[in-house]
């Protein structure tokens, strides 16, 4: 019994190290030092940013139509991740409009709704502090069916960074959850890839009419 309880010890031990692993913002170093070392064009910049949503629109200037938008996503990030790094993945580009997806993989690994608008707040602060001029853009966060589970904490934080939006200025709030859903209210399963937690063309489509005509 007691070597049973050791056991179980131990795999709680081993379990919290391989939490406080997961939240070490500096696993993204090697990306980041990425970023650190682009090239800044001329002219009105536009920063897209986040998660791995954002890292794997790989034809935003396309879709957009606009070559001056850098895409600075991480996959597996979370909005503390991009709070650490804001000064390489945002703040050095000296953007007029930066645009965040932050807060799917903070719902997936745990963190309360109320955590991520924190979290939130203070990366606008940061952004405001340095360039008070800027738009700042909060992309919410989209329905999978990885992650339908989740459905709850996605919708109330949502809620919660829209409703924070409405009352700030030079912040806007952009849904893309209800456009993702088919008629029986569930993530339609063909704009993902087969992962069901990433999007296709289909799905980037979608983001394409959400998004895009904030970024003219």
């Amino acid at each position: 019994m007691k070597s049973l309880k050791w056991l179980f010890t131990l795999m709680l031990l081993f379990s919290a190290l391989i939490d406080l692993k997961a939240q070490d913002p500096n696993r993204f170093q090697f990306v980041i030092n990425g970023f650190s070392k682009m090239e800044i064009p001329d002219g009105d910049l536009i920063v897209i940013t986040g998660s791995s949503s954002v890292r794997f629109w790989g034809t935003v200037q396309k879709d957009c139509a606009d070559e001056k938008i850098i895409n600075t996503g991480f996959g597996g990030s979370e909005a503390s991740d991009l709070l650490y790094h804001l000064d390489a993945a945002v703040l050095r580009f000296k953007p007029v409009k930066v645009f965040i997806y932050e807060g799917d993989n903070d719902i997936n690994s745990g963190k309360t709704p109320e955590t991520i608008l924190k979290t939130m707040s203070q990366i606008v602060g940061k952004i405001r502090s340095s360039l008070p001029e800027t738009e700042i853009y909060i992309i919410g966060t989209k329905p999978s069916p990885a992650r339908w589970q989740f459905e709850t904490g996605y919708l109330a934080v949502n809620k919660l960074l829209s409703d924070y939006a409405e009352q700030q200025e030079q912040v806007g709030y952009i849904d893309v959850w209800n456009s993702m859903l088919n008629d029986a209210g569930r993530p339609k399963p063909q704009i993902f890839i087969g992962d069901s937690l990433h999007m296709n063309p289909k799905g980037y489509a979608i983001w394409t009419e959400a998004i895009c005509p904030s970024m003219d």
